[in-house]
């Protein structure tokens, strides 16, 4: 698993949802803000074209998954 907050893709939107699935990384990414740090990023970070199931991944379900958590992790 990686953390990230700022992530590179394809300048292509349209090639961003198959990229991701592709390489695996909508399964691997866990989110992270570097919280309280001053660089601290935001999910408008997140490149566009993701699906919705992807930012949902990225921005949270994976984390669920690794921690074993079961309640709904809003993202």
């Amino acid at each position: 698993r990686f953390c990230t907050s700022e992530l590179e893709g394809p300048r292509d939107q349209s090639m961003v949802p198959a990229w991701y699935d592709m390489t695996g990384k909508a399964d691997l990414l866990l989110y992270g803000s570097h919280y309280p740090h001053w660089n601290m990023g935001s999910p408008s970070g997140l490149p566009e074209g993701l699906t919705d199931e992807q930012r949902r991944k990225i921005l949270g379900g994976n984390a669920a998954e690794l921690y074993g958590l079961t309640a709904p992790v809003p993202a």
